[in-house]
């Protein structure tokens, strides 16, 4: 074969292979998103107030970790009685799971979950957040909203007077 015969194989053959993982990578998102859109009801739970005291940490749900995307969150807590989000920064937010909820957290009202919260000092992010159509109040500085499945079709609002396109202002922490 000559030079220039193997140059344009050797292209095609790299254009055939990034299709090739383009096309899985499409399949998986495929799978992924479907298995979300089958989650399609909750109810909040409430939203609590975890302030930390030197004798305990009073967060409601016990496992966490970061996450940038409600979605993969969605994963992460599938088969746990209870899910929720916390301390949104940027785009990213904790995102909590347990099978019990932490019976010391104070009881607040859903707005505090959507944004109300009078200081939030490093939780500057979003307070709501829309995905598969529907608000998810965020929580904010020791405001973690708490969330469960409920019975398919019954999804309702969280808390109708905060929603993406309409949250509650934002107080930022005095310096």
């Amino acid at each position: 074969m000559t030079r220039l015969s193997l140059l344009v194989l050797s292209a095609w053959t790299s254009v055939m292979q990034c299709r090739a993982i383009k096309l899985a990578q499409l399949d998986q998102l495929e799978d992924h998103v479907s298995a979300n859109m089958t989650r399609s009801s909750y109810t909040l739970v409430a939203c609590y107030d975890s302030s930390y005291t030197q004798t305990r940490d009073t967060r409601p749900l016990s496992d966490a970790y970061w996450s940038c995307d409600i979605s993969e969150c969605m994963d992460w807590v599938a088969g746990y009685t209870y899910f929720g989000f916390g301390c949104p920064m940027n785009s990213c937010f904790e995102c909590r799971r347990g099978n019990a909820i932490n019976d010391n957290d104070a009881v607040l009202g859903c707005e505090e979950c959507g944004g109300k919260a009078e200081v939030v000092q490093m939780c500057s992010g979003s307070p709501v957040l829309k995905y598969n159509g529907i608000d998810w109040l965020m929580g904010g500085r020791h405001r973690d909203p708490v969330y469960t499945a409920a019975k398919p079709g019954s999804q309702r609002e969280f808390c109708p007077s905060v929603t993406a396109t309409r949250p509650l202002s934002v107080t930022a922490a005095p310096q």
